[in-house]
């Protein structure tokens, strides 16, 4: 995953939540895992499988979720794919978000 945030942020990291998060507890020094910084121009979606349970630093943040522009890198249970949607603004409003009106002829072979 450390490359995937590489190509997609321009810094490898394993952990795919929003900033920085302090593990550790008040009688050991607090390690700090370092996620995403800044919000990316092509997004992260992760679907490890429904038995595998996820700690936090393993669930892509909304930084990862809602890029800039309207293209996923998707990871599905082992395997990558790349969606995206023809409508640039589509993520300008989060109310347009929830409105898909159509699926690229590519998706629907895929499926």
């Amino acid at each position: 995953m450390c490359i995937v945030t590489l190509l997609l942020t321009g810094r490898a990291t394993p952990h795919l939540h929003n900033g920085v998060i302090y593990v550790g507890d008040e009688d050991h020094y607090a390690v700090p895992r370092f996620g995403i910084l800044s919000r990316s121009e092509v997004g992260l979606l992760v679907y490890r499988g429904g038995d595998q349970v996820e700690d936090e630093t393993g669930r892509p943040g909304s930084r990862l979720k809602t890029p800039s522009l309207p293209v996923w890198v998707t990871y599905t249970v082992g395997r990558y794919a790349l969606m995206y949607n023809t409508n640039r603004e589509l993520l300008n409003n989060y109310h347009a978000e929830k409105r898909y009106t159509s699926i690229p002829p590519l998706l629907m072979s895929l499926t």
